[in-house]
């Protein structure tokens, strides 16, 4: 086993993560980077990284992978890394996906391709198409609780809007939304740090379902193309298999809504949680794209991301040797004050912007320009419509540690 010299009086944080952990995970974030900085977590057999710098470098560094448990395991036989995820989809591995054909679960040469195939659809460009549908769909569930006087911005907002986005990008029919909705809510259960048993074989199955699904919906799409990325990967120039496609775009669906229905919910907090910011950003609506990146900064909504190592290297004093687990603390990162100038202080002015919530190098979050499409619009067009929006409690009550996600947020108006 792995040791360091701080794991024998480090506790991980995340082994059965507290609920004072949940609500507040910035000071032991903040006693990690000072004391643990690389710290081996005997419980969970991986490493902990909450450095700015050496997060930063393990995202961009090819001694560290990505690469999904099965194929780590052939390179690896002799560690222990195949994932209790990866567990569960074989169970229903004649139904469910590849977590392999992920692309996020890739390196090159598979990476690249799987991208080059990918970015033409998720280029700033592409996505600002999408505005005129973001802008109407936030209308409709504004309009829908305008007149109570009062909501959740969580549950009657922020919750729901990203996967309407994501699933129309897709090209999901409005009759099946419903139910490819709670297949995804399920899936997105095993992205949690720690998820039960019963969470995971519930999400392999719904993940079973949701591509048998996609296939259909796929060779509909084949035969009969729309304007969608179901259509758009089906073609032949596209560069993968059906079953990547498929993979990919089960994937894109359950990112695109456990990421941004935080991303939302945690700016309109922040902003009504300082008045003085909130005051500004009135004044300069144009800071909204800054106060996304404030946002996404401050309270990342992955805050914890998974790699492997690949070749041994020394970090920290510590040797991390080939093929064991590494859990990258990007929450802490964001929050480094080597880095960043009064970490902990909700800046929408911040110039210092190079946050690693969409991560870094080749694996940068390939839906970030739609994440702040969203997030820009979302913000602005709640606080354009209510100008005298206040929350009505002092503090909200997060669900987990990852994702980041708010609870409830009850506003009056």
């Amino acid at each position: 086993m792995q040791t360091s010299a701080s794991s024998d009086v480090i506790t991980d944080p995340l082994d059965q993560a507290t609920h004072e952990f949940i609500q507040n995970p910035y000071p032991t974030y903040k006693m990690l980077r000072e004391n643990a900085p690389v710290v081996w977590s005997p419980a969970r057999q991986y490493w902990l990284i909450s450095r700015y710098e050496d997060v930063r470098m393990i995202l961009n560094d090819r001694r560290f992978t990505k690469l999904c448990p099965s194929k780590l395991k052939r390179l690896f036989p002799n560690v222990g890394i195949v994932s209790s995820l990866e567990s569960a989809f074989k169970s229903v591995v004649e139904r469910g996906p590849s977590e392999c054909k992920w692309i996020s679960r890739r390196d090159p040469p598979e990476h690249t391709r799987f991208r080059t195939a990918s970015s033409p659809s998720f280029l700033p460009g592409q996505i600002k198409l999408l505005e005129p549908f973001v802008r109407e769909a936030c209308k409709q569930k504004i309009d829908a609780f305008a007149d109570r006087g009062g909501c959740d911005l969580v549950e009657d907002y922020a919750k729901d809007l990203p996967y309407e986005v994501i699933a129309h990008m897709i090209g999901i029919p409005l009759d099946d939304q419903s139910k490819v909705r709670s297949w995804v809510e399920i899936i997105g259960r095993c992205f949690e740090v720690s998820p039960s048993e019963e969470d995971l074989q519930e999400a392999a199955h719904a993940a079973g379902s949701y591509t048998e699904y996609m296939k259909a919906l796929f060779s509909e799409r084949k035969s009969t193309p729309l304007h969608d990325l179901v259509s758009e990967y089906g073609r032949p120039e596209s560069g993968m298999s059906a079953d990547e496609a498929i993979a990919n775009l089960v994937l894109f669906t359950v990112a695109g809504f456990e990421t941004t229905s935080p991303l939302i919910s945690s700016g309109l907090y922040a902003l009504l949680k300082h008045a003085d910011q909130l005051e500004l950003l009135r004044k300069q609506p144009d800071l909204i794209t800054a106060v996304v990146e404030e946002v996404l900064r401050l309270e990342a909504p992955i805050p914890v991301t998974k790699y492997h190592v690949s070749e041994s290297a020394e970090l920290g004093g510590n040797t991390l040797r080939a093929g064991e687990k590494i859990r990258l603390l990007i929450g802490s990162a964001n929050r480094d004050p080597e880095v960043f100038e009064n970490p902990d202080v909700f800046d929408i002015n911040r110039q210092n912007k190079k946050h690693l919530s969409f991560g870094s190098g080749i694996h940068y979050c390939l839906g970030g320009s739609l994440a702040r499409l969203e997030g820009q619009i979302s913000i602005s067009m709640v606080l354009e419509r209510f100008p005298n929006l206040r929350l009505s409690g002092d503090t909200v009550e997060y669900r987990s540690v990852m994702p980041r996600s708010i609870v409830s947020l009850p506003v009056e108006f």
